[in-house]
């Protein structure tokens, strides 16, 4: 069976099947038998948007071939012809019993006018409707016949999903192309800006294939001058397209990453932010989580030297980011556990930081 992570027909897509054919067919290469049947499987949702369709229409149970004298013959059905051929009075009926969509009887032999010899051989009848079957998360659109879906996909675990994506930028607006795959997906951007003296811009918007994210949380230093935010959007789009960060002034420089994650719960995607700051050359700050959970950090770090970030041992350096004059960011992951994981990261000299950290749930 066919198994997909998302399935999307639009525009004028049409999903359909090779015609049954009573398995008379030899499947050669990737091409298996003509049985009528639409049938697979997609971990997440399955979209049949206006104008598309999927349909097996007349591609199930053939119908009976139209008759003379005696009418046509019988449809099928899944236990045999055993549906009612037509005569010259009547019209046949549909093979199998109802619920089993056997196809149709063959047509009555039209009856001439008064005086006239018998008409011309009935129409075999019209094929059955084929089966659809499928597995999903979520299927939304058009209606389609015959839709079987009962099916459950595997679940899927809580993961990160293909590679950060970094940019970093002394104006006010960071773009940066991302690929996003798999199912209940999520995205988180962090952040990472400093300007001395006026203090760190906060930012006005992001988006992802202009699709707007919604803000996890700040916390700006104490001085003000640097400030570390999240932000996410559940279930972005699938590809490549752009994730555009616009401040709301133009600081000394700014720093960005953004991660997707696949299993997320669709619900609630995330835990409340915590985030902490101070004037050192390490820092750490508490994030509630859980078993099965994943801990997402950012930092910032107020610093004209190119710092080497270094997460604590636990943890996955996601990004490690410097863009003069004086903006060190920093990203990571972590195994979530109970009650609380500690997003820690060190460096070479005393600076002002901040970092802050979500639980992504599955």
């Amino acid at each position: 069976m066919p198994n997909y992570t998302t399935v999307t027909l639009d525009g004028t897509d049409v999903l359909t099947a090779s015609a049954w054919d009573g398995l008379t067919t030899t499947p050669s290469g990737s091409a298996g038998y003509q049985t009528g049947i639409v049938v697979f499987r997609a971990s997440g949702a399955v979209s049949v948007e206006s104008g598309t369709s999927i349909s097996v229409d007349g591609l199930g149970y053939r119908g009976g071939a139209g008759g003379d004298d005696d009418g046509g013959t019988n449809g099928e059905s899944y236990d045999g012809t055993v549906g009612k051929g037509g005569n010259d009075t009547a019209d046949g009926s549909g093979g199998g019993s109802p619920g089993t969509d056997g196809g149709g009887g063959g047509g009555n032999e039209d009856a001439g006018s008064s005086g006239d010899g018998a008409g011309g051989a009935g129409g075999g009848g019209e094929g059955g409707v084929g089966r659809i079957h499928i597995g999903a998360d979520t299927i939304t659109g058009t209606t389609f016949p015959i839709a079987d879906t009962s099916g459950t996909p595997s679940s899927v675990p809580l993961a990160s999903v293909g590679t950060p994506a970094t940019g970093s930028s002394i104006s006010d607006t960071i773009t940066i192309s991302h690929t996003t795959s798999g199912s209940n997906r999520l995205m988180l951007v962090g952040v990472s800006v400093v300007e001395d003296p006026n203090g760190a811009p906060a930012v006005s918007t992001i988006t992802y294939n202009s699709t707007p994210l919604a803000p996890a949380g700040m916390r700006a230093s104490s001085d003000g001058f640097s400030r570390d935010e999240i932000w996410y959007l559940i279930a972005p789009a699938m590809g490549t397209h752009d994730v555009v960060v616009t401040l709301a002034g133009v600081p000394d420089a700014a720093t960005a990453g953004v991660m997707t994650f696949e299993g997320v719960n669709q619900s609630t995607p995330l835990g409340p932010l915590a985030s902490d700051i101070g004037d050192s050359s390490s820092g750490s700050v508490d994030i509630t989580s859980a078993p099965d959970e994943l801990v997402f950090g950012a930092m910032v770090l107020e610093s004209s030297s190119n710092d080497n970030l270094i997460p604590d041992g636990s943890a996955n350096e996601e990004w490690d980011l410097f863009q003069s004059p004086a903006t060190n960011g920093g990203g990571s992951t972590d195994a979530g556990a109970g009650p609380t994981v500690a997003v820690s990261w060190s460096w070479g000299g005393a600076d002002k930081w901040v970092i802050g950290g979500v639980s992504i749930k599955p």
